[in-house]
């Protein structure tokens, strides 16, 4: 008797814990991941480390060119509209290539391949990504206005190694990767302004694509 109690107590337990575990993992990505990405980590929990890791991933930056003076010219009301729309349509393409929605920044989103799961074919997936983005930011300017004027967009994309995991305070954190692959990947966004371009990528996404 007293052994089936205890069976019992412990496998009580195990599907509390693993009910919050799968919990959590739907809380934490649903809105970030696309379903697939998501019931992998709910069927193999064990792929997902919550504590810092190495890993190697693609990040790409994507940013509205001269957004400040757009949005000056813009009811508050109208921007909240526009970005919600505009984050809406980058996030789905996103999402579509097995990529993760890291944050948004302002008019910035930043996006990774690679992490929760490995990803073997993330720079491609992250470049797909990219042009997908292009077209359908062209598609639908008429209806991407702000301040009266259509937007134009600049992408960067960088591979490499950097930290993932969850960063923060105890009272909040997030799961995101820090590290240079990710510096450099947003300062290859902000010189895309400089040539007449709407993506560009390292030598690091470039030559492993080949």
């Amino acid at each position: 008797l007293f052994l089936v109690i205890i069976f019992l107590v412990v496998s009580t337990a195990r599907y509390i814990f693993e009910g919050k575990r799968r919990a959590f993992i739907k809380r934490a990505f649903a809105h970030y991941l696309s379903p697939g990405v998501v019931n992998e980590l709910l069927r193999h929990p064990e792929k997902l480390s919550l504590l810092a890791d190495e890993k190697e991933v693609t990040v790409l930056f994507c940013d509205i060119r001269d957004f400040t003076s757009l949005a000056e010219k813009s009811s508050p009301e109208k921007l909240s509209q526009f970005l919600n729309s505009y984050f809406t349509l980058l996030t789905d393409i996103i999402i579509d290539h097995d990529g993760m929605v890291d944050k948004y920044i302002g008019d910035g989103i930043m996006a990774v391949w690679g992490t929760p799961l490995e990803i073997k074919d993330h720079r491609e997936k992250a470049a797909l990504a990219a042009l997908k983005i292009v077209a359908a930011v062209k598609e639908n300017s008429s209806a991407l206005t702000l301040g009266g004027s259509t937007i134009d967009i600049g992408i960067g994309i960088n591979s490499g190694t950097v930290s993932a995991g969850n960063f923060g305070c105890q009272k909040r954190f997030d799961y995101t990767v820090l590290g240079d692959t990710v510096n450099l990947a947003s300062r290859i966004e902000s010189i895309t302004r400089n040539y007449p371009v709407h993506v560009l990528t390292s030598e690091f996404t470039r030559v492993e694509s080949r």
